[in-house]
């Protein structure tokens, strides 16, 4: 899809480009596709890299295979293990040929988790958890690992400031300082919902 993609480029004068391509749920981050997708539309935004003033990658933090605090992480290393996920693999690419080759105005912008007020219930543990404590239900928490969040109008106001930006990192990490256990976020909920709802946990990780 080369020629479309360069096509639509030279008729749109298109100077700023965020890549997501990505699913936005976990079970469809292992779908056959989703790895081609990824580094497919990266391909082809690098080979039209002098039409862009800016290219900002949206990355992830499972390239990392790390939990808890994010201080020690930096943006731009050799991952050991590798990603086991296509999905993060896929990104992992994408961040190491920003940095090998010295593309200078791509930008990897990795994100750990993000929320937002439109998520499915059914996919994300917090609308899950909200829906849960308003109906007075007990939540269960599977996995109770340390995460670190960004809103998604954050993130927005994030992106809208970096792409004016005349100096800029070869990647970032979009998130908050301090990450939060699972638990203790649904604590939060229950107690600005006012519910006697109890919070039950199956597996506490680090």
């Amino acid at each position: 899809d080369f020629k479309d993609v360069s096509d639509y480029v030279a008729s749109n004068a298109i100077k700023f480009v965020v890549h997501c391509a990505g699913p936005g749920t976990q079970p469809e981050r292992d779908e056959p596709g989703c790895f081609d997708n990824i580094v497919g539309m990266f391909f082809n935004l690098a080979r039209l890299r002098a039409r862009f003033e800016k290219v900002i990658c949206v990355g992830t933090g499972h390239e990392f295979l790390a939990r808890g605090s994010l201080s020690h992480l930096p943006c731009l290393k050799r991952y050991r293990p590798l990603p086991e996920q296509p999905y993060a693999f896929a990104k992992l690419i994408c961040n190491n040929v920003i940095h090998d080759y010295g593309l200078t105005n791509f930008i990897n912008v990795r994100i750990f988790q993000a929320f937002g007020k439109y998520e499915d219930p059914d996919a994300r543990l917090m609308p899950y958890a909200i829906s849960q404590l308003l109906e007075h239900h007990d939540v269960s928490i599977d996995h109770d690992v340390l995460m670190s969040f960004i809103y998604a109008a954050d993130f927005a106001r994030f992106i809208a400031r970096l792409l004016p930006a005349q100096r800029y990192d070869a990647c970032y990490h979009a998130c908050y300082r301090q990450p939060i256990r699972l638990s203790a976020l649904v604590a939060q909920a229950k107690a600005l919902c006012g519910s006697p709802s109890k919070i039950l946990v199956k597996d506490r990780r680090c």
